[in-house]
């Protein structure tokens, strides 16, 4: 029978200190300092874009649904989205400034009935963005509320009699 010889250990070589070992770390670093200088640098440019671009398939939709090419559901659905962006974002209220202002420009010395007709479309579209959406769940009201509440209507309704 044969005996397989010893492994042999052996130790490696410690770095010497006149040669520093790369750290990937350091190259990572680097490259989220850049990336972060460049995302700071095109995000205003970039949030325009996308603001105006959800304006311009939010009319394409409106577009497609009135011709009975595409869904009034996806219309509704994407014009209440586009409701939620404007409430929240600056990016969105600009857009919509700036397309509102635009097809005012355009609408200059055209008929009255479309001059009107944008006007009734600016308002019934101001009056459903206007209208506010809830902060957040509502809490349920305790007994204290429930019962002064029962208090009140009874009251109100024993000075009526």
């Amino acid at each position: 029978m044969k005996t397989q010889p010893a492994a042999q250990t052996t130790r490696p070589a410690a770095p010497s200190a006149a040669q520093p070992t790369p750290t990937p770390a350091s190259g990572l670093a680097e490259f989220g300092k850049k990336l972060g200088v460049w995302t700071k640098q095109n995000y205003d440019p970039a949030m325009r874009f996308v603001s105006q671009a959800e304006l311009g398939i939010l009319g394409w939709v409106i577009l497609r649904a009135v011709t009975f090419r595409g869904s009034f559901l996806t219309a509704i659905f994407l014009a209440h989205f586009i409701r939620m962006r404007y409430i929240s974002s600056a990016y969105t209220r600009s857009a919509v400034q700036s397309a509102t202002g635009f097809i005012d420009r355009q609408l200059v010395g055209k008929p009255p009935v479309v001059v009107n007709a944008w006007a009734t479309a600016k308002t019934v579209t101001k009056n459903w963005m206007g209208m506010t959406m809830p902060a957040g769940p509502q809490q349920a009201p305790g007994p204290a509320a429930g019962a002064g509440a029962a208090g009140a209507a009874g009251a109100g309704a024993a000075g009526r009699r």
